[in-house]
């Protein structure tokens, strides 16, 4: 992983649509090129018992799909030299 120099921002926000919220987290870090993004995408999307490599993303993602369906989880987007933004998607209104 690359560091940005200087001082980076984190900008948390919340919307909704329908009956989803979704919850973003973006920085303005060096982001990541579309293989690493892509390869990543496919960690926290795969089970791989015993690999610790995104474990809390991949725990997370399965937790929240697991518990609310595959319409929901995170989404990553990245580019490279711009940041990257972490969606998380969950349903607003709970069935009991």
């Amino acid at each position: 992983m690359e560091r940005k120099k200087g001082k980076g921002h984190l900008n948390i926000s919340c919307q909704t649509e329908g009956d989803t919220l979704y919850i973003r987290i973006s920085d303005d870090g060096v982001g990541m090129t579309e293989e690493h993004l892509r390869s990543l995408r496919d960690s926290i999307n795969r089970d791989r018992n015993g690999d610790t490599d995104n474990f809390a993303l991949r725990t997370l993602n399965k937790q929240l799909i697991l518990r609310y369906g595959t319409q929901y989880g995170l989404h990553l987007d990245s580019a490279w030299g711009k940041g990257t933004t972490v969606t998380v998607s969950i349903p607003i209104r709970l069935s009991v």
